[in-house]
């Protein structure tokens, strides 16, 4: 989790070392909204992004904090919708790959697992080498299991094991992994005494029909020898 906070920080270190300072001083809806985000009040940041939103000054940039801010504040929705304008206007962005990472992890948190799968394996396709990779595999194998669809969940958790050892979900990789064996001993157990049940009771069955056979026979040699 430090390694994201740091790598954040040195993002927007280098997002305010992009806007001019000339427009940074002026009391203007984006200047504003990136005090706010520097000082890490995110309420206050979200209505000045917006306001540049609702004027057209956003650039890709300001949309990145905005998304960031809305995250903080467990606005999910919110920044899901803003992570796709994002993505519709800013192909060519340094951001691009970050937002449409943020933009499966939180279609995951919204329960749009099937999409959240979509996005986050074009992010792993398209970006082997990213320090978020690992975070990635993570939420695409917990959109995976949110559907109980645990064979592919399971290879996902044991890459991250295997591969990202120092990853910051890797506790809750390993449980997911002891949940889905547990799970698949239980079903094995339980098919095997379902087998063993349908077996004992076709014995009873079988047993059943021969004792009202042996009976009737018996019956039968009784009568014969009354007579």
């Amino acid at each position: 989790m430090g390694v994201l906070r740091e790598k954040k920080k040195i993002i927007f270190v280098s997002l305010f070392c992009i806007f001019p300072l000339v427009f940074l001083s002026a009391h203007t809806p984006v200047s504003l909204g990136c005090a706010a985000y520097a000082n890490e009040d995110w309420e206050s940041a979200v209505l000045f992004f917006k306001k540049a939103q609702a004027l057209g000054e956003l650039t890709d940039e300001t949309l990145y904090l905005l998304v960031h801010c809305e995250v903080q504040l467990g606005d999910f929705k919110g920044a899901q919708a803003d992570c796709g304008r994002f993505l519709d206007a800013y192909d060519s962005s340094p951001y691009f790959p970050h937002i449409m990472y943020q933009n499966g992890k939180l279609l995951h948190q919204l329960g749009r697992n099937e999409s959240a799968v979509l996005y986050l394996c074009e992010f792993c396709r398209r970006n082997p080498d990213s320090f978020l990779y690992g975070n990635a595999l993570y939420f695409m194998a917990e959109s995976f299991f949110c559907e109980y669809n645990f064979d592919a969940a399971k290879p996902l958790y044991e890459k991250i094991v295997c591969d990202f050892p120092q990853n910051e979900n890797i506790q809750d990789a390993k449980y997911k992994i002891m949940l889905i064996e547990n799970r698949a001993r239980e079903e094995k157990l339980l098919y095997l005494l379902k087998v063993i049940g349908e077996e004992s009771l076709a014995a009873q069955e079988e047993y059943d029909r021969k004792l009202r056979s042996f009976k009737l026979r018996n019956e039968a040699s009784i009568k014969v020898q009354g007579r």
